[in-house]
């Protein structure tokens, strides 16, 4: 067996040749029969086979913690995206789509669906301020917030499943919310 100290990327140090490996991590110690290291302060790797190259452990043992960062980052990435708003096709204006906007939108096409007596919906754009809008016009937008957010979720399940099936760190610092996709940018 052999232990593997690493930082980061860097393998700290090697101790080949131990041999009944026990860790404790109340006191922070691993114990084997030539020795004992306490106060570890550095990631560790125990392995069974002397004879598998260093660089390979380090790589496992990081690449699921880079995975779970990334994963983590393109989330928070989604989620702006969707809550910075979008353009309408339809009306040409800008909205703004935080979670109270969401709300709001979700609540007047409620009302829009159960009272078919409102004709217009007035509603605060970016670029033009309150705008009058018919109700199909309301009802398109509505639409188009939905292919807004739907788009960024999809492409956030796309990027995230490549991170899943990365296989090496490289992999997964390649992929990326602005560059690491060329597919359906929405």
């Amino acid at each position: 067996m052999k232990i593997i100290l690493f930082d980061g990327d860097e393998i700290k140090e090697v101790l080949k040749g131990c041999e009944n490996v026990e860790v404790d991590d109340e006191t922070n110690c691993i114990y084997f029969e030539s020795g004992e290291l306490c106060g570890i302060k550095s990631d560790y790797a125990i392995v069974d086979d002397d004879a598998v190259p260093e660089d390979a452990i380090l790589e496992s043992n990081l690449l699921e913690p880079e995975k779970v960062r990334k994963i983590s980052s393109l989330n928070n990435r989604c989620e702006s995206a969707i809550l910075s708003g979008f353009t309408s096709e339809t009306t040409e204006h800008t909205y703004q789509f935080n979670t109270t906007d969401q709300i709001n939108m979700t609540q007047q096409y409620t009302l829009l669906l159960g009272n078919p007596d409102i004709s217009t919906v007035d509603w605060k754009t970016e670029d033009s301020g309150v705008v009058a809008h018919s109700r199909d016009e309301f009802i398109s937008i509505v639409n188009e917030a939905e292919e807004h957010k739907r788009g960024k979720i999809e492409k956030y399940w796309r990027l995230k499943s490549k991170v899943q099936a990365s296989t090496t760190r490289e992999e997964v610092r390649s992929i990326s919310w602005d560059g690491g996709e060329t597919v359906e940018e929405s």
